[in-house]
């Protein structure tokens, strides 16, 4: 079973080998699609409830410049953070990241920390939807101004390597419960279709690397693709 599907169900049911050592401590199944519904790889219906870590993704601004960290602070999730989602009963976390920390020179430590906080939550039973929030070449709705990543050759290369070594990395960890591709997509100048066939078109690249995860393409400002529905699986 292909597991693709669009934000809105999420709403609805809401690199290189790794050592076993180096998985979470606690390994929760893996999540799939089946109809309008999120299950786990034994049968069971699951409903989603959680927060968004935004990880300090977007950074701060001074003198009208964003200034984005390189390098995921390790104030953004700490222990105590984890019990206090853990009393609230939440069981996912959507987990924001920005390009700047998987370019090469610091894609090494912030995977570390990443795999450190999987650990973490794995431990507490919650899962994780790894997002990336902030593309190379804006693909956000509210941020895009003209062409987006999906006209510029060199930027959708880029966010094509940066996802592949992000899933050939993470494949092993069924403590994601999704990989997200990105945020609030801006439509494509070519529309509606040239969007949904290069997402297409992307995703069973990626499943390719990784049979096992859910891959949730945003809708692209709240459009629906050709054939009517919120994602397609």
């Amino acid at each position: 079973m292909k597991k693709t599907l669009g934000i809105g169900l999420i709403a609805l049911g809401l690199c290189g080998q790794m050592a076993q050592a180096d998985l979470p401590t606690v390994n929760p199944l893996y999540l799939k699609v089946s109809g309008p519904h999120i299950i786990r790889d034994d049968g069971q219906k699951m409903f989603l409830r959680g927060f968004n870590l935004s990880n300090y993704a977007h950074g701060n601004w001074k003198d009208g410049i964003n200034i984005r960290p390189q390098t995921i602070p390790d104030w953004v999730l700490t222990p105590d953070d984890i019990e206090r989602l853990k009393s609230l009963g939440v069981n996912v976390v959507r987990y924001e990241l920005n390009y700047d920390v998987l370019e090469p020179q610091n894609i090494t430590k912030n995977f570390e920390i990443i795999e450190k906080h999987l650990r973490w939550l794995s431990e507490a039973q919650i899962y994780a939807i790894v997002n990336l929030h902030i593309t190379k070449g804006r693909s956000s709705a509210f941020l895009s101004k003209g062409l987006t990543i999906f006209e510029d050759e060199a930027l959708w290369q880029d966010f094509e390597n940066t996802w592949a070594r992000i899933v050939r990395h993470f494949k092993d960890f069924s403590s994601i419960a999704a990989f997200e591709f990105f945020n609030e997509p801006k439509i494509p100048t070519k529309g509606k279709k040239f969007f949904w066939d290069t997402l297409i078109g992307f995703n069973e690249r990626m499943r390719a690397i990784d049979p096992n995860h859910i891959f949730i393409i945003p809708n692209p400002e709240g459009a629906t693709n050709p054939d009517g529905k919120i994602g397609r699986a």
